[in-house]
């Protein structure tokens, strides 16, 4: 209960069914620094109006029981932080590991005061009772219904994300880049380095004491380790020429998937649109004032 009460930023996953097409499609232009993705228009946004809009019906609705619900004003669409790309995807560079090793900026870039209402309205929420939860859940189904957001109309595109396997050429490509990734990485000294980069667990390596809190804490930063491993880690990734080739497999995998599903994705693509806009809309109309 309490994860669909903080759920302010977040976004649904799951399957749907495919069928093939034969429309023709235009990819998006390449960025290996955005890990730009074919599939990403199909995606939800790193920040989507819905939840916001969904909270902001459910927050009426529980205006009118007993229990206090006290959803803050909150950023419409906010900057993205720098360790994000646009479908919330993280990154991972020589720039970023030396700011934050292997964690990263908050997602989006909020000012101070609203990230202590969200605090704030996160301890109350997840204070809730069991009638209170329930009377949530109802509210929430409720602001669903009215919004008609029941269902994401990403998922489909999110369930083609990890459909198929590399080409010979790809798997080739990543099995000689892990190789030499490796043997870029030796002397960092890790006891047990994994064969993939996608495996790195700075845990393991750092003495108790060094690893890091979230990064967006006042509190704690990568430790001077963790960003050394980190920085000699996204400089080999992309020496060694696995970045690359793991950019480019799953960049062809997407692709094929992209025009295999194209007049299915491109109508649930319509869906979301237009769940997007009935979304801004109600956030229009029922954002308390600041």
């Amino acid at each position: 209960m309490g994860v669909v009460a903080v759920a302010i930023l977040g976004a649904a996953t799951g399957c749907a069914r495919s069928e093939a097409s034969e429309a023709p499609v235009t990819l998006p232009a390449k960025s290996i620094s955005q890990w730009r993705m074919p599939l990403d228009e199909y995606l939800s946004p790193s920040w989507d109006p819905t939840t916001y809009a969904t909270q902001l019906l459910a927050k009426e609705c529980m205006d009118a029981t007993q229990y206090d619900w006290p959803l803050p004003a909150l950023t419409v669409d906010p900057p993205t932080g720098e360790s994000w790309n646009s479908v919330g995807r993280k990154l991972f560079t020589p720039e970023l590991a030396q700011k934050y090793g292997y964690g990263n900026s908050p997602e989006h870039v909020l000012p101070a005061s609203e990230k202590e209402a969200i605090d704030a309205f996160t301890a109350a929420a997840n204070n809730l009772d069991a009638s209170g939860a329930a009377a949530l859940d109802r509210c929430w189904s409720r602001a669903a219904e009215q919004l008609r957001a029941q269902t994401d109309p990403t998922e489909f595109a999110q369930s083609l994300q990890s459909v198929g396997q590399p080409s010979a050429k790809d798997q080739t490509r990543l099995t000689s880049s892990k190789r030499k990734w490796q043997q870029c990485m030796a002397p960092a000294g890790i006891a047990d380095l994994p064969a993939n980069p996608t495996e790195m667990d700075p845990t393991a390596f750092l003495p108790a004491g060094e690893q890091s809190a979230p990064v967006d804490s006042v509190k704690t930063v990568a430790s001077p380790r963790e960003r050394e491993v980190a920085v000699m880690d996204a400089n080999c990734q992309q020496s060694s020429g696995w970045a690359s080739a793991a950019y480019a497999s799953e960049w062809n995998l997407q692709a094929e998937q992209v025009r295999t599903h194209a007049d299915e994705l491109q109508r649930y693509r319509t869906q979301t649109v237009q769940q997007h806009d009935r979304a801004m809309k109600v956030i229009a109309e029922h954002s308390p004032k600041r």
